[in-house]
């Protein structure tokens, strides 16, 4: 039985090792992530804790402002199709979080929903923008609510969307393999020195309800990003990667 086990072991060892040498590839240097990337709507602010912060900008900045916060791995590409629909009413901002997109962050930041809405609010203050009006997805929708508790001075309107926040309602297996996998250390290293398309492909097929949306061009940049130096994305707090039930305004 021992030598049984032993082998079924050493075989799964190796298939994970092959998989791992498969999917793994070097970190793609920030020059040129912003080379291939930013464009014309590009911006950069440098603020404390070395963070060096991308966003994007649409509208008139004499419109009523709007600022956009993406969820978990994801970034400023997210909103890219709501951004073209909302630049003729809106002063429109799309953020890219610590360690995400664009955006630079020193090696071993943490992400966590305190942090992050800090975070915002220190993009605000840098840029001295006047009340705006939030929206969120995921956890950046738990960054917004947390804005809204910890800075409410800051903003006019909350809008979440399937924000961070409760316990999630999905069974574990319904829940995609990549936050499964976040669940372990030895998953958060393993997702960092791999290329994450098949996961992300993975993981829209679960959210995604038409699933005829899913092409090529859904999110090119994603994989790209997720193998930039530095902050692993994979290291956000569990306490943070709660959903509540529903999307929600206020």
């Amino acid at each position: 039985m021992l030598k049984c086990l032993a082998i079924v072991a050493v075989v799964v060892v190796i298939l994970l090792s092959a998989v791992w040498l498969r999917l793994r590839g070097p970190d793609i240097p920030y020059d040129t992530l912003e080379a291939k990337y930013a464009d014309s709507a590009s911006h950069f602010v440098d603020l404390p804790g070395s963070i060096r912060a991308h966003y994007q900008q649409y509208g008139d900045p004499r419109s009523p402002l709007l600022v956009l916060l993406h969820g978990f791995g994801d970034s400023y590409t997210s909103w890219e199709g709501w951004a073209a629909e909302l630049k003729n009413r809106f002063h429109v901002i799309s953020l890219d979080f610590p360690g995400h997109g664009l955006t630079r962050a020193p090696a071993g930041y943490q992400l966590a929903g305190p942090g992050l809405a800090d975070f915002v609010d220190a993009f605000a203050a840098r840029l001295a923008l006047p009340k705006f009006a939030v929206a969120g997805n995921s956890m950046g929708g738990g960054a917004a609510w947390q804005l809204a508790v910890r800075h409410p001075d800051r903003i006019n309107a909350l809008i979440l969307v399937d924000a961070a926040g409760w316990p999630p309602e999905k069974p574990p297996a319904s829940i995609p393999l990549a936050f499964r996998i976040l669940q372990y250390p030895i998953g958060r290293a393993f997702l960092r020195s791999i290329d994450n398309s098949p996961l992300i492909a993975e993981g829209l097929k679960t959210d995604v309800y038409d699933k005829t949306l899913i092409t090529p061009r859904w999110s090119p940049a994603g994989p790209s990003f997720s193998v930039r130096p530095g902050i692993a994305p994979y290291s956000w707090t569990s306490t943070s990667a709660r959903r509540p039930r529903q999307a929600s305004r206020c």
